[in-house]
């Protein structure tokens, strides 16, 4: 199965083969299918923006959770997006906050930037300003954009007063970035 995803990421990219977008998503699907974890994070890609294949948000967000219950965070968080917008599927802010705290306790940073925005605003979730900070600091700290500004907006007092270092120190990264 390993050779299936790794001919359908060289039909995809091009990669020592000519570029076939219907070729690698048929390749995707049939490592998908037997187990390949990347595979499936990757169709689910495919069908979600409907590159190569026709876009099937529902099918997309039945790909990404296999993936993720497997143990991919990437999938982990673009399930919880999907759970969270409704996209595709029925909305579902407390199975998002579970993938994306899970995705965020395995470093996925995207993931926990997300989970600091719903601990932060309480969107679903018990509010906790604090693990909310925490969340923000880490993902800034790993080179997340978004992360770095949240953090950032959380050192100030207040929209009006003064700007501490720290929050300066994460506005100049994120604006550097």
């Amino acid at each position: 199965i390993n050779a299936m995803y790794n001919y359908a990421v060289m039909l995809s990219s091009g990669e020592g083969t000519e570029m076939n977008k219907e070729e690698a998503c048929r390749y995707f699907k049939m490592a998908a299918d037997k187990g390949q974890i990347n595979a499936m994070y990757d169709y689910a890609l495919r069908l979600k923006n409907g590159e190569g294949v026709t876009a099937n948000k529902e099918e997309a967000s039945r790909y990404f959770k296999l993936s993720a219950d497997k143990g991919n965070s990437k999938a982990m968080y673009d399930y919880g997006i999907m759970l969270q917008n409704g996209d595709g599927i029925q909305m579902n802010r407390k199975q998002s906050y579970q993938y994306f705290k899970l995705a965020a306790e395995n470093g996925d940073t995207r993931a926990m930037n997300s989970y600091g925005l719903m601990l932060q605003k309480g969107n679903g979730v018990q509010m906790n300003k604090a693990d909310a900070r925490r969340y923000f600091k880490k993902a800034a700290d790993n080179g997340d954009v978004d992360a770095m500004y949240n953090y950032a907006k959380m050192l100030q007092p207040d929209n009006f007063g003064a700007i501490n270092e720290e929050a300066r120190h994460y506005y100049k990264m994120a604006a550097d970035a």
